[in-house]
């Protein structure tokens, strides 16, 4: 066999490269591995999806647990239509950041039927801490002593005072010999505005009120309604997934 025959020969037993296959077998190479893709990462978006909805709901059961405890410090019993304890906490918030001298005994009035409230003195400042954001702001203080001679009875002389500016004039001072001042950093807490809005009584997903339940043997649990499983598709070939939220119950939490 020459040259030229045995190098036909090992040529034929190659097969024939065709471009097209090449280009079809890369495709399916690039779909396969965005398939692989979308299934290790989309189940990760919907488990996370899934904790944040069941965080939520845990979240808003804690709030009305702490409005229910409000109201229970201001009447002495729970309300089991957390609505009309929102509305009225919060109304009672603004009363007494809008009046220091609302406080004691009063009578809420709300759809036409009156609540009887020992309200809390300042009661907005209780609220404040314990619902709303609390931010930090540094400003510049000037202090202000004043050095004042004040007449002493009993030792029949005067003595020499250093009094803060603000109280000077609670005092009955004979002469005021002089003002020192200084500057100082201080450090105020302010929050800011919290509003008890009517989607805290309602659960992520169903959209179901949450339930209140108050009685002798259970003075206060509130629970997730749905005792189910209760699933809703996502991206076509994928389900999320939820279940109760749980309950808080006498203020001890179930989860």
């Amino acid at each position: 066999m020459s040259k030229h025959e045995l190098k036909e020969k090992i040529i034929g037993e190659f097969p024939e490269y065709k471009p097209g296959l090449g280009k079809f077998l890369n495709f399916i190479a690039l779909v396969m591995v965005f398939i692989l893709i979308l299934v290790i990462y989309l189940p990760t978006l919907i488990w996370q999806e899934e904790e944040n909805i069941q965080q939520l709901g845990r979240e808003k059961m804690t709030i009305l647990n702490k409005v229910e405890d409000y109201y229970n410090k201001m009447t002495g019993e729970y309300q089991e239509d957390p609505i009309i304890a929102l509305k009225i906490i919060e109304a009672l918030r603004d009363s007494t950041k809008a009046d220091s001298n609302f406080y004691g005994k009063k009578v809420v009035n709300f759809e036409g039927k009156g609540y009887e409230f020992d309200v809390i003195k300042n009661f907005y400042l209780s609220f404040d801490t314990t619902f709303a954001i609390s931010y930090q702001k540094r400003d510049t203080v000037e202090d202000i002593t004043v050095k004042v001679l004040k007449w002493n009875t009993t030792l029949r002389l005067s003595d020499t005072l250093y009094v803060p500016n603000e109280h000077l004039a609670k005092l009955d001072v004979d002469t005021i010999l002089g003002r020192d001042t200084t500057d100082r950093i201080a450090t105020e807490t302010f929050y800011l505005p919290y509003y008890l809005t009517d989607d805290l009584v309602y659960r992520p997903l169903t959209n179901e009120k949450y339930k209140v339940l108050s009685n002798e043997d259970t003075p206060i649990k509130i629970y997730d309604p749905i005792d189910f499983m209760y699933k809703d598709s996502r991206f076509v070939f994928f389900t999320l997934k939820d279940t109760s939220h749980g309950y808080i119950e006498n203020g001890d939490v179930s989860w």
